[in-house]
């Protein structure tokens, strides 16, 4: 199994680029940063990482198409593989539909958004002249530099439909999600999709992107994580929160909690089976017990979420010791 970052840009860009390099060191598979308004700037991050390493793959985590247009994303994809050759790879999806509000953006139609985003940045690193969509159109269109178009793109999925589409279009899936009997499920989906294409430029890799906390006790990485879990469940549908088995009720404890902007408040809101459902968290031998389960039902890379405070780089020693040691004993890193 593969191990790779999704880093939340919580702190000043020099330390950003500090993770990197530390991930890059410890033979991380990727560094992804995540894109959120209040944080720091997808794009610039992810330059800035270009720059200061040189092996490992970087890529969004997961950017959308609501508070960036297609035609922009690929335009950073195509001018960020200039400097990252072969080492770029791009997460999509429909967005945090909280997030999005608070900057007055209707998440509306996700899957049509998504879709057809996929086909123009798919266009445009292709260097076609021409995509004609119900939302999203390029017309008579010419990039004045070209990229050989070799960029890997992940759909980030959670509902039935969206990882439908990921089995349609994607070159891979990254489920939101940690619960083993939930992947399985969203696996079959992606696989059914997937019987229907003709074929596959990269071939097809499954991954989960979910928040990930390693300490040297539960409580603590718990502690940590929390948060982070608390604004995944906030996101999720009714559907999503049923086949989690996380109840209407205790979402809409942890969206008041949210809202209050009391950490701690937060952190109480977020129960257990909240941890367990939407993240791997745990001392090192309880998150590398869940990444074999999710390796057995057919998961070949987990990303791991975490925000870039001081506690990361305690993540990451562990799991270089612990967990990417392990699988590259293994021959599987």
């Amino acid at each position: 199994m593969k191990i790779g970052l999704d880093v939340i840009p919580m702190s000043k860009l020099d330390e950003i680029i500090l993770i990197g390099k530390r991930a890059e060191a410890y033979d991380f598979y990727c560094v992804l940063i995540s894109d959120h308004v209040k944080n720091r700037a997808l794009w610039v991050c992810l330059s800035a990482l270009a720059l200061n390493t040189k092996k490992i793959k970087i890529g969004s985590g997961i950017t959308n198409p609501y508070s960036n247009h297609p035609a922009l994303i690929a335009q950073n994809l195509a001018t960020l593989d200039e400097i990252a050759k072969n080492r770029v790879i791009c997460g999509i999806g429909a967005g945090d539909e909280e997030a999005l509000k608070s900057i007055g953006i209707k998440r509306e139609r996700p899957l049509t958004y998504v879709r057809e985003s996929f086909g123009l940045i798919r266009a445009y690193l292709k260097g076609l002249r021409e995509y004609e969509g119900k939302i999203f159109k390029l017309k008579n269109f010419k990039s004045n530099f070209t990229t050989i178009g070799n960029i890997p793109l992940f759909i980030g999925a959670q509902g039935k439909l969206m990882l439908k589409l990921a089995g349609e279009m994607g070159d891979g899936v990254l489920i939101n999600s940690s619960n083993v009997n939930y992947c399985s499920e969203a696996i079959e989906t992606v696989n059914l999709a997937l019987k229907e294409r003709r074929s596959l430029e990269f071939g097809f890799e499954y991954g989960t992107i979910s928040p990930y906390s390693v300490a040297n006790s539960y409580e603590e990485a718990k502690r940590i994580i929390a948060p982070i879990v608390g604004t995944v469940v906030a996101g999720c549908n009714d559907y999503v929160l049923q086949k989690h088995g996380i109840r209407i009720e205790d979402k809409e404890r942890v969206l008041k909690a949210i809202e209050s902007r009391d950490l701690e408040l937060i952190r109480k809101s977020v129960k257990d089976d909240m941890i367990e459902n939407f993240s791997v968290t745990g001392k090192p031998e309880d998150c590398l017990e869940k990444m074999e389960e999710l390796k057995k039902i057919g998961i070949s890379l987990f990303i791991g979420s975490l925000p870039s405070t001081k506690f990361i780089h305690d993540a990451m020693k562990l799991t270089k010791e612990k967990v990417l040691s392990y699988f590259q004993n293994k021959g599987e890193s």
